[in-house]
Order: structure tokens, then C-alpha cells, then sequence
């Protein structure tokens, strides 16, 4: 995931329940929270749930986000019937520009190639 895009924070219910107050604490590599965390998730359908707003991945290496489930709407007790969920969601790597390295070193052999194919048969030519 590239920095400043929306993170997808969902979290699935297998029940369905509809009537649970889950959170999600987001964490940088580092430990420390992101901008407002923890995000309150609100029910969507079906036992799904989501945040208002999505925050944004920051520019770190990943993310690890822990989805709390609490039973009461002040969000101060965890749910005796729900377990814990977590997800690390990684940057994505700089592979964009590794390609374009390799595209450009493929067409500076190509030119090369093309020259000496050039030049090979102009020294046919010659000497025939």
C-alpha cells in the first residue's frame, strides 16, 4: 500500500451480528498510533463493519491493525464472545522504479544491439 492511500479497515462478523461496538487500533513499525487511533467501526450489513473515514497509510514500512470487539457502546468492556483480530498491512515497495531500471538498461542493449547489427552490416556490404 502506497503512503497516503486509504486504508481498508473492515472487520467481518462470521455471525452476522449486527448489535457489537468494535474498534480498530492502528499502530506505525515503531509501536506508537497513528493519527486517531483508535477508529470507532460502525456497522454496514451483514455483521460488516467499517469506519466513517478511512485513515491514510503513512509513510512507514507497515502497519498493524488490531480489531477490538467490545459489548458495550461506551467501547469499555471486550467482549467475552468475540476474539481479538489483527492484520499488518505493508508499504509497498519501490518496484515501479526497479522495472523502469530494467526497462532501461533493456533498451540501451537493444540500441546497442541495433548499432552493432547496423554496423555488421554495413561491413558486409563492404566487403562484398
Amino acid at each position: 500500500m502506497e503512503p497516503g492511500s486509504k486504508l481498508p479497515l473492515e472487520l467481518q462478523v462470521a455471525d452476522g451480528n449486527a448489535g457489537l461496538f468494535p474498534s480498530a487500533v492502528v499502530r506505525k513499525s515503531d509501536g506508537s498510533t497513528i493519527s486517531g487511533s483508535p477508529f470507532i467501526l460502525n456497522h454496514v450489513a451483514n455483521g460488516l463493519y467499517k469506519p466513517s473515514t478511512l485513515p491514510v497509510m503513512p509513510d512507514d514500512d507497515y502497519v498493524s491493525v488490531q480489531y477490538l470487539i467490545y459489548s458495550d457502546a461506551g467501547r469499555t468492556t471486550l467482549s467475552t464472545e468475540y476474539g481479538l483480530a489483527h492484520e499488518t498491512i505493508a508499504r509497498d515497495t519501490d518496484d515501479a522504479a526497479l522495472i523502469q531500471q530494467i526497462v532501461d538498461v533493456v533498451s540501451l542493449l537493444v540500441a546497442r544491439s541495433s548499432t552493432n547489427n547496423a554496423r555488421a552490416a554495413k561491413v558486409v556490404r563492404i566487403s562484398s
